[in-house]
Protein backbone atom coordinates (compact mmCIF):
# COMPACT_ATOMS: atom_id res chain seq x y z
CA UNK A 1 0.00 0.00 0.00
CA UNK A 2 0.95 3.66 -0.40
CA UNK A 3 2.85 5.17 2.30
CA UNK A 4 0.65 8.23 1.94
CA UNK A 5 -2.62 6.19 2.33
CA UNK A 6 -1.51 3.91 4.72
CA UNK A 7 -0.66 7.27 7.14
CA UNK A 8 -4.05 8.58 6.13
CA UNK A 9 -5.98 5.82 7.27
CA UNK A 10 -3.82 5.66 10.34
CA UNK A 11 -4.64 9.59 10.88
CA UNK A 12 -8.13 8.57 10.88
CA UNK A 13 -8.09 5.50 12.95
CA UNK A 14 -6.11 7.86 15.80
CA UNK A 15 -9.11 10.63 15.91
CA UNK A 16 -11.87 8.32 16.38
CA UNK A 17 -10.07 5.95 19.36
CA UNK A 18 -11.50 5.85 22.40
CA UNK A 19 -9.65 7.09 25.17
CA UNK A 20 -12.49 6.71 27.82
CA UNK A 21 -15.62 4.53 29.10
CA UNK A 22 -18.19 5.75 31.44
CA UNK A 23 -21.59 5.38 32.81
CA UNK A 24 -20.93 1.24 31.53
CA UNK A 25 -23.99 -1.08 33.13
CA UNK A 26 -25.34 -4.43 32.27
CA UNK A 27 -29.42 -5.24 31.08
CA UNK A 28 -29.31 -8.95 31.67
CA UNK A 29 -31.87 -11.24 29.82
CA UNK A 30 -30.43 -14.50 30.28
CA UNK A 31 -28.24 -15.78 27.45
CA UNK A 32 -28.04 -12.41 25.42
CA UNK A 33 -26.83 -9.04 27.86
CA UNK A 34 -26.70 -5.72 26.53
CA UNK A 35 -24.05 -4.04 28.14
CA UNK A 36 -23.84 0.01 27.39
CA UNK A 37 -21.56 2.65 27.95
CA UNK A 38 -20.72 6.45 26.82
CA UNK A 39 -17.31 6.24 25.06
CA UNK A 40 -15.06 9.81 24.62
CA UNK A 41 -12.70 9.66 21.30
CA UNK A 42 -9.20 11.07 20.71
CA UNK A 43 -11.43 13.51 18.78
CA UNK A 44 -13.23 14.87 22.01
CA UNK A 45 -16.69 13.68 21.34
CA UNK A 46 -18.20 11.40 23.08
CA UNK A 47 -21.04 8.51 21.69
CA UNK A 48 -23.22 5.62 23.28
CA UNK A 49 -22.94 2.54 22.29
CA UNK A 50 -24.55 -1.11 23.10
CA UNK A 51 -22.44 -3.93 23.20
CA UNK A 52 -23.73 -6.96 22.89
CA UNK A 53 -22.38 -10.01 25.31
CA UNK A 54 -23.67 -14.29 25.06
CA UNK A 55 -23.37 -16.38 28.31
CA UNK A 56 -21.87 -13.02 30.08
CA UNK A 57 -18.79 -13.27 28.07
CA UNK A 58 -17.55 -11.10 24.39
CA UNK A 59 -19.34 -13.89 22.79
CA UNK A 60 -16.16 -14.75 20.61
CA UNK A 61 -16.75 -18.52 18.88
CA UNK A 62 -15.12 -20.65 16.57
CA UNK A 63 -16.18 -22.95 12.94
CA UNK A 64 -14.79 -25.15 10.78
CA UNK A 65 -15.23 -26.24 7.15
CA UNK A 66 -14.40 -30.02 7.77
CA UNK A 67 -13.42 -32.09 4.93
CA UNK A 68 -13.60 -36.15 5.38
CA UNK A 69 -10.95 -38.44 4.40
CA UNK A 70 -13.22 -38.96 1.04
CA UNK A 71 -13.28 -35.49 0.89
CA UNK A 72 -16.85 -34.99 1.53
CA UNK A 73 -17.85 -31.63 3.75
CA UNK A 74 -19.05 -31.91 6.94
CA UNK A 75 -22.44 -29.49 7.70
CA UNK A 76 -24.36 -29.51 10.95
CA UNK A 77 -28.46 -28.93 10.32
CA UNK A 78 -30.12 -27.61 13.63
CA UNK A 79 -33.20 -25.38 14.54
CA UNK A 80 -32.48 -21.75 13.91
CA UNK A 81 -35.48 -20.41 14.66
CA UNK A 82 -34.85 -16.75 13.45
CA UNK A 83 -34.63 -17.80 9.87
CA UNK A 84 -36.84 -17.68 7.06
CA UNK A 85 -36.63 -21.33 7.05
CA UNK A 86 -36.50 -22.32 10.80
CA UNK A 87 -33.53 -24.75 10.37
CA UNK A 88 -29.94 -23.76 9.46
CA UNK A 89 -27.27 -25.56 7.35
CA UNK A 90 -24.00 -24.56 8.40
CA UNK A 91 -20.28 -25.45 9.38
CA UNK A 92 -19.64 -27.17 12.69
CA UNK A 93 -19.44 -24.15 14.96
CA UNK A 94 -19.49 -22.81 19.04
CA UNK A 95 -18.35 -20.89 21.56
CA UNK A 96 -14.50 -20.53 22.69
CA UNK A 97 -15.26 -21.53 26.73
CA UNK A 98 -12.67 -19.51 29.39
CA UNK A 99 -9.38 -20.91 29.01
CA UNK A 100 -9.81 -22.53 25.53
CA UNK A 101 -7.86 -21.33 22.50
CA UNK A 102 -9.39 -20.84 19.25
CA UNK A 103 -8.07 -24.05 17.98
CA UNK A 104 -8.82 -25.95 21.34
CA UNK A 105 -12.46 -25.05 20.94
CA UNK A 106 -12.90 -25.85 17.22
CA UNK A 107 -11.50 -29.19 18.08
CA UNK A 108 -13.62 -29.79 20.92
CA UNK A 109 -16.68 -28.43 18.90
CA UNK A 110 -16.04 -30.59 16.09
CA UNK A 111 -16.05 -33.41 18.02
CA UNK A 112 -19.44 -32.78 19.90
CA UNK A 113 -21.64 -31.62 17.10
CA UNK A 114 -20.47 -34.41 14.78
CA UNK A 115 -18.20 -37.35 16.42
CA UNK A 116 -15.29 -36.63 13.88
CA UNK A 117 -11.57 -35.18 14.53
CA UNK A 118 -8.79 -34.18 12.65
CA UNK A 119 -5.07 -33.75 13.59
CA UNK A 120 -4.70 -31.12 10.42
CA UNK A 121 -6.34 -27.81 11.19
CA UNK A 122 -5.78 -25.03 8.87
CA UNK A 123 -6.49 -21.31 10.33
CA UNK A 124 -8.49 -19.60 7.21
CA UNK A 125 -9.39 -16.05 8.93
CA UNK A 126 -10.11 -13.95 11.91
CA UNK A 127 -12.92 -11.53 11.97
CA UNK A 128 -15.54 -9.88 14.16
CA UNK A 129 -18.96 -11.03 14.34
CA UNK A 130 -20.40 -7.63 14.18
CA UNK A 131 -17.85 -4.77 15.08
CA UNK A 132 -20.82 -2.38 14.94
CA UNK A 133 -22.04 -3.85 18.81
CA UNK A 134 -19.75 -7.02 19.41
CA UNK A 135 -16.42 -7.51 20.85
CA UNK A 136 -16.75 -10.98 19.64
CA UNK A 137 -13.90 -12.56 17.16
CA UNK A 138 -15.04 -15.61 15.02
CA UNK A 139 -11.96 -17.85 14.71
CA UNK A 140 -12.35 -20.41 10.97
CA UNK A 141 -10.67 -22.99 10.47
CA UNK A 142 -10.40 -25.48 7.96
CA UNK A 143 -9.92 -29.41 9.01
CA UNK A 144 -8.43 -31.81 6.35
CA UNK A 145 -8.72 -35.65 6.97
CA UNK A 146 -11.09 -35.95 9.67
CA UNK A 147 -12.44 -39.31 10.06
CA UNK A 148 -15.41 -39.98 12.89
CA UNK A 149 -14.40 -41.83 16.22
CA UNK A 150 -17.51 -41.72 18.69
CA UNK A 151 -20.87 -40.26 18.47
CA UNK A 152 -21.95 -36.96 19.06
CA UNK A 153 -22.30 -35.35 22.52
CA UNK A 154 -24.65 -32.59 22.22
CA UNK A 155 -26.42 -30.83 25.33
CA UNK A 156 -29.52 -31.32 26.10
CA UNK A 157 -31.13 -28.20 24.34
CA UNK A 158 -28.91 -29.23 20.80
CA UNK A 159 -30.56 -30.78 18.09
CA UNK A 160 -28.17 -31.52 15.59
CA UNK A 161 -27.80 -33.85 12.44
CA UNK A 162 -24.60 -33.96 10.59
CA UNK A 163 -24.90 -34.07 6.45
CA UNK A 164 -22.04 -34.40 4.47
CA UNK A 165 -22.03 -33.60 0.79
CA UNK A 166 -18.81 -32.88 -2.00
CA UNK A 167 -17.05 -29.52 -2.01
CA UNK A 168 -18.47 -28.25 -5.40
CA UNK A 169 -22.34 -29.48 -4.24
CA UNK A 170 -20.92 -27.30 -0.66
CA UNK A 171 -21.16 -24.28 -3.38
CA UNK A 172 -24.59 -25.46 -5.01
CA UNK A 173 -25.93 -25.40 -1.76
CA UNK A 174 -25.17 -21.77 -1.25
CA UNK A 175 -26.63 -20.77 -4.72
CA UNK A 176 -29.54 -22.68 -4.05
CA UNK A 177 -30.42 -20.83 -0.89
CA UNK A 178 -29.53 -23.99 2.00
CA UNK A 179 -25.98 -22.42 3.15
CA UNK A 180 -27.29 -18.80 4.00
CA UNK A 181 -24.98 -17.82 7.20
CA UNK A 182 -22.22 -15.37 6.52
CA UNK A 183 -19.80 -17.52 8.15
CA UNK A 184 -20.26 -20.83 6.24
CA UNK A 185 -20.46 -18.82 3.05
CA UNK A 186 -16.90 -17.28 3.82
CA UNK A 187 -15.01 -20.52 5.39
CA UNK A 188 -16.30 -22.12 1.82
CA UNK A 189 -15.09 -19.23 -0.29
CA UNK A 190 -11.85 -19.17 1.80
CA UNK A 191 -11.11 -22.81 1.34
CA UNK A 192 -10.99 -22.21 -2.70
CA UNK A 193 -7.34 -21.34 -2.18
CA UNK A 194 -6.44 -24.61 -0.74
CA UNK A 195 -8.34 -26.57 -4.18
CA UNK A 196 -7.25 -25.33 -6.84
Amino acid sequence: MRKEKLDELNNLIENYKTVEVFNKHKVDSGFLSIEQADYKLNNGKIINRDSLLKNNRDGSSCNVLAITKDKEVIFTVQPRVQLERTVGVEIPAGLIEDGESPVEAIKRELLEETGYTSNNFIKLVRCYQDEGCSKAIVNSFLALDCEKIQNQNLDDDEFISVFTCNYDEAFELIDMGYICGAFSIMALEMSKKYFK
